[in-house]
């Protein structure tokens, strides 16, 4: 299953690189615009998360999860080259797993993982805006939060762990016709700061129903370290991703 979408992933990934050929010289979705616009983008996630969890004694796999419920949005509020973003995005899960940590070595418990990250970016767009592509570079700050409950034949309990960190990135979008459009992103954080670090990256393919209605579909990347020293917590090789299905409706 993971082989799959990453597969379907990239390919999702490849098709702006098309984009340059297939645009009209449309303008870039509104980009450029003199008049204030506001964004909702509601969608879906079909979420998979994993990564190696420790926190005091206990060490464990987040992996293979069974997904409980997952959903996620954003809002862009802009005028001309520049826009306000913030993103939400949250998800549960849950799997039986064995323990790795010492003593506790095969252990069977159940655990319930749960993952919420909101995001405030500011974004400029760099570029001329008469043509049909628009560059933007963001920044801002991501605030994370990671719940854990195990149970099973050892009372591990509940651990809740937040953090906040700087994140950098960019944004390329183009038209490609009178309907359909695509977008390519990418960013990085932490350097310390909140995670040690993290970076992700997504493309998106929309189409245009009516004047102030798209629907789209995304598939994104993110991957994270973190290491609190002060409460024994570690966050390693962790990754989450997906596929989003949604509606941008401008207001």
């Amino acid at each position: 299953m993971r082989l799959r979408n990453r597969l379907l992933g990239l390919a999702v990934l490849a098709l702006p690189q098309l984009a340059p050929a297939l645009s009209t010289g449309l303008a870039a979705q509104d980009y450029g615009d003199p008049d204030l616009y506001v964004r909702i983008v509601p969608n879906l996630w079909f979420a998979n998360v994993g990564g190696l969890q420790e926190f005091g004694d206990v060490h464990l796999a987040v992996e293979d999860s069974v997904l409980e419920w997952a959903f996620a949005g954003n809002v862009h509020v802009g005028k001309g080259r520049w826009r306000g973003i913030a993103t939400f995005s949250t998800t549960s899960m849950a799997n039986p797993t064995e323990l790795t940590s010492e003593g506790h070595e095969g252990i069977e418990v159940n655990y319930d993982f749960g993952l919420t990250e909101l995001m405030l970016l500011a974004s400029v767009q760099v570029g001329r805006f008469d043509s049909a592509h628009a560059l933007s570079i963001r920044g801002g700050v991501r605030w994370v939060e990671q719940r854990q409950t195990i149970v099973g034949e050892v009372a591990v309990g509940e651990h809740k762990e937040t953090w906040l960190e700087p994140v950098f990135g960019a944004e390329y979008y183009t038209s490609m016709g009178a309907r359909l459009w695509a977008a390519v992103d990418g960013d990085m954080g932490g350097f310390g700061l909140g995670s040690t670090l993290t970076w992700g990256m997504g493309a998106t393919l929309g189409v245009s129903v009516a004047k102030p209605v798209d629907i789209f579909m995304s598939y994104r990347y993110h991957h994270t370290e973190y290491e609190n020293e002060d409460t024994g917590y570690r966050w390693e090789d962790g990754t989450s991703q997906g596929w989003f299905f949604g509606l941008n409706v401008k207001l």
